[in-house]
């Protein structure tokens, strides 16, 4: 079995195999800003109880790690590749259960990209609450795996997305970890 062929596996396992009423109704959710944004605003909150001033740093890096996660994503990955989604590959998508509009490239997945690079760089801010990263950890995996099942991102897409936001989440830490060096202890 090929690299492609356990793509597509994986893929129609996700996609078709474990379709439900339930996940057909939730799985979009996952994609929407108005779904997951007030949990993103809470934890903008809780920084500035946590981290006062600091939190004005944390809050820039969040920016950039989006910001950046989604330019390597979708401004460099996605037309560099010009990989298409499942849904419009007139190979498979008459196979494919689609539950949203389809547009665009799939290589690598920004979604996965952003909310990787937010789980990893909020988690080691909070580095000594493990919870913590578990949690936004597991939340960045609900929404990447919400990518495949509304039938937009094929496995290896989401895999890229999310190596690119650890990678920059991880980065941004280190950067601003070294310009608050001396000045803060995390929690």
């Amino acid at each position: 079995m090929g690299f492609k062929d356990f793509d597509l596996y994986f893929f129609y396992l996700i996609n078709n195999t474990l379709q439900s009423s339930v996940g057909d109704t939730l799985m979009p959710l996952f994609r929407e800003m108005t779904f997951w944004f007030p949990l993103y605003v809470f934890i903008l909150i809780r920084m500035f109880v946590d981290f006062k001033k600091q939190s004005f740093w944390f809050i820039i890096g969040i920016v950039i790690a989006i910001g950046l996660s989604d330019f390597i994503a979708s401004g460099i990955l996605k037309p560099l590749f010009a990989r298409l989604r499942p849904c419009n590959d007139p190979v498979i998508s008459h196979t494919v259960h689609l539950l949203c509009g389809c547009s665009g490239f799939s290589f690598a997945s920004s979604h996965a990209a952003n909310h990787f690079a937010i789980a990893t760089f909020i988690g080691l801010i909070y580095q000594k609450k493990r919870w913590v990263s578990i949690a936004l950890s597991m939340w960045a995996s609900l929404v990447c795996i919400a990518q495949i099942y509304v039938g937009l991102h094929y496995p290896s897409d989401i895999v890229a997305g999310c190596l690119i936001g650890i990678t920059v989440g991880m980065l941004l830490f280190v950067i601003i970890d070294h310009v608050l060096k001396k000045q803060y202890q995390w929690l």
